[in-house]
């Protein structure tokens, strides 16, 4: 605090008030923050604006008549993802399911009938897990960001398996039963 006998000094010889840390900080304040009493031009002045030619207007106006695609919703691709996926799977679960006929059809007659038989079951196995983790991504939103860990972890484990279950098919091919010529 300032001492008595100087403030009275300084009294004296102005009539303005003296000046405290308080009235300092305020004047620098406004200052900044008016710009000399007006606000701070954010354009240049109407006059100095460049004109606008009459291929730059039309170019605009094409513009305006035909916008730019909405963007795309990724819950929607993801579904459309998971029910493409899903039909590829249950194709695969047909024709798991006629080789396992055929393979119970033609006997024990080859000699790997047990190791394709093995194959073919284990393939039918995972492709309805696959079914269910597919129908699991499906029902979920995947806007939702607290879901979107869980949702990425079910699809790339449901696309391991169904690498793992086209890998188990070529072997089932590979060693299946020949059909005989009709």
């Amino acid at each position: 605090m300032a001492n008595p006998a100087t403030y009275r000094a300084a009294r004296s010889r102005s009539s303005s008030p003296p000046i405290t840390k308080r009235h300092t900080y305020t004047t620098m304040r406004l200052d900044s923050l008016c710009c000399g009493g007006r606000p701070p031009r954010r354009y240049p002045p109407f006059e100095t604006r460049p004109t606008v030619s009459m291929e730059e207007l039309e170019m605009q106006l094409a513009n305006m008549e035909n916008p730019p695609p909405p963007p795309i919703d990724f819950n929607l691709y993801a579904t459309k993802k998971t029910i493409a996926e899903g039909f590829l799977v249950v194709a695969l679960l047909a024709a798991n399911a006629a080789q396992l006929k055929t393979i119970i059809t033609a006997g024990k007659e080859n000699q790997f009938h047990g190791f394709v038989t093995a194959l073919v079951i284990l393939s039918i196995v995972l492709l309805i897990i696959v079914i269910v983790f597919l129908l699991l991504l499906g029902r979920d939103n995947l806007n939702d960001v607290y879901k979107q860990r869980k949702l990425d972890w079910i699809n790339n484990f449901a696309t391991a398996l169904v690498f793992c279950i086209v890998f188990m098919n070529i072997f089932v091919c590979a060693f299946g039963i020949e059909h005989a010529p009709l």
